[in-house]
């Protein structure tokens, strides 16, 4: 007849630590195997939310999934925009060329025909890869824009270039100029003529896209491209607080400015999660992201956003459940 039996286990002093250093270490590894896991669930759901934004993928059937999977396969409209020289030779004008950039890549970004690599991968490539060869080599793109910038007094003259990285071709070289408070307007006729050099043609909602949720505040503005370039910089906690008074500056002066809310969500997400742990920030970052997703219920970034503000806080239920009601 089977009986239970209590079975003890007798550890010296040394083996018994050295079996709890053992099972902290396992641990650990299932608890950085979790993380992981919920990290990357966590993306890949903000991404499909992004996703289905653009109307690239539908979920309503598995057959749009493999779509999407085709299209990306067979997507050759892929460029990287070099962050635009500054030739003024003023350093103050160098965060509004970072900011030209990146307000051309987010403008691009936006319109389903084109993928553009986002500037904190070219950032990332520093000066050794700066001629066509060099970008495709490195990022496998087929084009390649490059940029000039002169500032003088309130008027702007920007030189912008195009090649065909295979090739090494220009084929596309246009000078804009106009005065600072024009630049709006300016900018939206820039990636008009970019995007109908790569695709051959603009449709309407293609300008629409190129045009949405910029800012036409001057103020506003100038602090969010300030802010950009400090959020890509900051490595301190005084670098972290000044970059997150210029995002609160700029939403002061555009109320309505849901990009600036969005990244000053993520900023203050940081806060928390990376500095203080002090769940004020983290309840200022849902506000923010909340706030951001209600401007503009199309924007991408806002939802990532609002994913980091969630992942931040460990609410990995909260962005299933946001996830299923978008």
């Amino acid at each position: 007849m089977d009986e239970a039996v209590e079975v003890f286990h007798l550890l010296t002093e040394t083996a018994g630590k050295k079996e709890v250093r053992q099972a902290r270490r396992q641990k650990g590894k299932v608890r950085n195997r979790y993380y992981f896991l919920t990290v990357l669930v966590t993306v890949v759901i903000f991404t499909v939310i992004g996703l289905r934004i653009k109307g690239i993928l539908n979920l309503k059937s598995i057959k749009g999934v493999f779509q999407l999977v085709k299209r990306v396969d067979v997507v050759v409209n892929s460029i990287a925009i070099l962050p635009i020289r500054n030739i003024t030779g003023n350093p103050q004008d160098n965060y509004f060329c970072e900011g030209i950039s990146e307000d051309l890549i987010f403008r691009l970004s936006r319109v389903n025909d084109v993928y553009v690599h986002p500037l904190e991968d070219v950032l990332a490539l520093g000066r050794t890869s700066t001629t066509p060869e060099g970008i495709r080599k490195a990022l496998g793109v087929k084009y390649l824009v490059l940029g000039s910038l002169q500032h003088i007094s309130d008027s702007l003259s920007i030189q912008l270039e195009l090649f065909e990285t295979k090739s090494g071709d220009r084929l596309y070289s246009e000078r804009y100029c106009c005065y600072n408070k024009e630049r709006f307007s300016l900018l939206s006729k820039v990636s008009q003529d970019l995007l109908f050099q790569i695709v051959g043609r603009v449709s309407g909602e293609s300008k629409a896209a190129l045009a949405a949720h910029s800012s036409s505040n001057i103020i506003a503005n100038d602090l969010y491209l300030q802010a950009r370039q400090a959020q890509r910089q900051a490595v301190s906690w005084n670098e972290q607080t000044q970059m997150i008074k210029l995002y609160e500056s700029a939403v002061s002066a555009d109320s309505s400015f849901a990009l600036a809310r969005a990244y000053l969500a993520v900023a203050y997400a940081s806060c928390y999660d990376e500095w203080t742990g002090d769940t004020l920030w983290i309840r200022k970052a849902k506000a923010q992201a909340e706030k951001a997703v209600a401007l503009a219920p199309d924007l991408p970034e806002a939802y990532f956003a609002l994913g980091k503000v969630m992942t931040a806080s460990g609410n990995y239920i909260g962005v299933r459940r946001h996830t299923i009601k978008r």
